[in-house]
C-alpha cells in the first residue's frame, strides 16, 4: 500500500477511535460547574446585551464568549450534539495540522496524533465543554490558519492568503493560550518556508496585527461589567519564581498526573467497561481492532524513519509558550486544561523521540497500539467519572430545589447548604480543578440549581461545611453523607426530614 492510501486509512481508523472515546454511553454530555451558568443560565436572562455588557463575558475572549448562550446555549437540552460538535473539531483541527506539516515535507506517525486526540490529562480541555469551547474551537481555528498560510506561501494563491488571515485572527478571539500558539505557529511555518516568504514579507505582519487587536480590546475589556477585571490581570513581578512553580506544576502533572490518568484510569476504565456486560466487551474488541490495525499501518516511510530533530525544538517552543498566559498572573495555576495546547507541541517533540529509541517498524507497530488501547480505555474512567459527578450534582440540585420556600425562589432572601462531608465521587486523579462537585462554591451551587429551575431570581445558595457555619436569616439545609435533604430550623437547629 502506497504511503498516502496509509496515511488516509490509518486516518479513518483514527476517527473510529475518537469516535469510541465517548460511545460507551451514547454520545452523552454530562454537565459540570460553569456548564450549568454558560449553558443552563445565561438564557434564561433573555437579554444577551445583560450578559455580554453587564456581567461582562465579553471582557475576554469575545468569540467564545459570544457563542456560550447563542451556540452552546441554545444545545442545553441537547448536549450530546455539543460534545460531538466539538469532538469533530478536534480530531479536525488535528487532521489540518498533519495536513500542514504533510505540505512542509514532515511526515508524522500516528503517535502524533495519539498525543493530541487521545492524552487521559487532556479530557479535562477535550470534554468539558465549558472549557473546549474555548481551546478546541480555538485550536480549530488556529491550524485551519496554519492550513491555508502553507498553501498561500506554497501555491502563491490570494485567496488562500485571505482565508490565513481570517481564520487566524478569529483564533485569537477564544483563548489567549491559542492566540499565543497561532502567533508562534505562523512565524515557524514563514521559517520553514523562507524562501516563499520573502516573496510575500507583508505575511509577516499579519500575526503582529491580529496580537496587537487582541491585546487592545483586552484593554477595552478591562472596563466592562463585573468580570472586566480579568482583562487586566497580567504581571511580570515575580517571573522567575514563577516559572519555577510552573515547572513544578508541570512536571507533577507528566508523573504522578499521567500516572493516575493513565495507569490506574486504564485499569478503573476496565471495571468500567466490564459493568456494561455485552456492550462493555463490544467496545473491548472494537478499541483492541482499531489500535491493531493502527499499529499494522504504523511502517513509516523508509525515507522519513530518521529523526527529525528540527521538529523536537519546533515542539518545545509550541509545547511552552502557549502556558506564558498562566505565568503572567498573580498565583501559578496550572490544570489540566491549561496543557492542552502544549500536547501538540509535546507531539512534536515526541515524533524524532520515538523513532531514535524504536528503530524496528513492527517494534514501532506494537507500541502504538498498545499506547491508543490504553489511551482508550483510560478516557472511558475519565468520561465515566464527569457522568458520575455531573448525575449526583444534577439530582442534588433538583432536591434542594424542591425544598427551597418562596421567599428563595423570589430572590428575597438566600439559603444556605450545610455539607456534612464533602461532595465527591470515587475517582483516580485528584488534582486542582478536575471533576468537581458544583458544591464546591456558591456560585457553581447557585448556577446549578438556577439551571434545574429555570429560575434566575434565586439570589444565592450558599455550601457550608457542617460546623462552620454562621447563618442569619437565611433557610437552611443540610446535606447528608447519604445525599439526602433535610430542612433545620432557622432558630432551634432541629432537622425536619421529608
Amino acid at each position: 500500500m502506497e504511503t498516502r492510501q496509509k496515511e488516509q486509512t490509518t486516518a479513518v481508523l483514527l476517527l473510529v477511535a475518537t469516535i469510541l472515546k465517548y460511545l460507551l454511553f451514547g454520545f452523552q454530555y454530562y454537565p459540570v460547574l460553569d456548564d450549568f451558568i454558560q449553558y443552563g443560565g445565561y438564557l434564561l436572562y433573555h437579554n444577551l446585551g445583560y450578559v455580554y455588557f453587564e456581567i461582562g463575558t465579553m471582557a475576554t475572549r469575545p468569540l467564545a464568549s459570544f457563542l456560550d448562550p447563542v451556540l452552546w446555549g441554545s444545545l442545553w437540552n441537547h448536549m450530546g450534539i455539543a460534545l460531538a460538535l466539538i469532538t469533530l473539531m478536534h480530531f479536525s483541527a488535528v487532521f489540518l495540522l498533519e495536513r500542514t506539516l504533510a505540505r512542509l515535507e514532515i511526515r508524522v506517525s500516528p503517535l502524533f496524533w495519539i498525543i493530541t486526540l487521545f492524552l487521559p490529562i487532556g479530557a479535562e480541555g477535550t470534554y468539558w465543554i465549558s472549557a473546549s469551547s474555548r481551546l478546541v474551537v480555538g485550536l480549530f481555528f488556529a491550524a485551519l490558519g496554519l492550513y491555508f498560510l502553507v498553501r498561500a506561501l506554497k501555491e502563491k494563491k490570494n485567496g488562500f492568503f485571505l482565508l490565513f488571515i481570517l481564520f487566524h485572527l478569529l483564533s485569537y478571539g477564544f483563548y489567549e493560550a491559542v492566540a499565543i500558539f497561532s502567533f508562534l505557529g505562523s512565524y515557524l511555518i514563514a521559517f520553514y518556508c523562507r524562501r516563499e516568504t520573502k516573496r510575500k514579507p507583508w505575511v509577516l505582519v499579519v500575526p503582529v496585527f491580529c496580537l496587537a487587536a487582541m491585546l487592545g480590546y483586552y484593554v477595552w475589556g478591562a472596563q466592562l461589567g463585573a468580570m472586566g477585571s480579568r482583562a487586566a490581570g497580567f504581571t511580570f513581578s515575580g517571573l522567575f519564581a514563577k516559572i519555577w512553580d510552573a515547572i513544578w506544576q508541570i512536571g507533577w502533572i507528566f508523573t504522578k498526573g499521567l500516572y493516575q490518568s493513565a495507569g490506574k484510569g486504564f485499569f478503573e476504565g476496565l471495571r468500567v467497561l466490564g459493568a456494561q456486560g455485552l456492550w462493555g466487551a463490544v467496545w473491548i474488541l472494537l478499541a483492541a481492532a482499531v489500535s491493531v490495525l493502527i499499529g499494522i499501518f504504523c511502517t513509516g516511510n523508509a525515507k522519513k524513519e530518521k529523526p527529525q530533530w528540527g521538529l523536537f525544538w519546533c515542539g518545545a517552543l509550541l509545547f511552552a509558550a502557549p502556558l506564558a498566559p498562566n505565568i503572567l498572573v498573580e498565583t501559578v495555576w496550572l490544570p489540566y486544561r491549561n496543557l492542552f495546547l502544549s500536547f501538540v507541541g509535546l507531539a512534536f517533540m515526541a515524533e524524532p523521540l520515538f523513532y531514535f529509541i524504536f528503530r524496528n517498524q513492527k517494534l514501532r507497530g506494537v507500541v502504538i497500539s498498545l499506547l491508543l488501547m490504553v489511551f482508550l480505555i483510560a478516557n472511558v474512567n475519565e468520561y465515566d467519572t464527569y457522568r458520575r459527578m455531573s448525575e449526583f450534582d444534577i439530582q442534588m440540585a433538583q432536591n434542594i430545589a424542591e425544598r427551597l420556600d418562596e421567599d428563595v425562589l423570589e430572590g428575597r432572601r438566600e439559603a444556605v447548604v450545610i455539607l456534612q462531608q464533602p461532595i465527591c465521587v470515587s475517582q483516580v486523579n485528584f488534582y486542582k480543578d478536575h471533576v468537581k462537585s458544583v458544591f464546591e462554591a456558591d456560585w457553581s451551587l447557585t448556577g446549578a440549581v438556577r439551571a434545574v429551575t429555570k429560575n434566575m431570581k434565586i439570589k444565592k445558595i450558599t455550601p457550608v461545611p457542617e460546623g462552620k457555619e454562621n447563618i442569619a436569616g437565611e433557610q437552611v439545609l443540610v446535606l447528608d453523607w447519604d445525599g439526602h435533604i433535610t430542612q433545620r430550623n432557622d432558630t432551634t437547629g432541629s432537622e425536619e426530614v421529608e
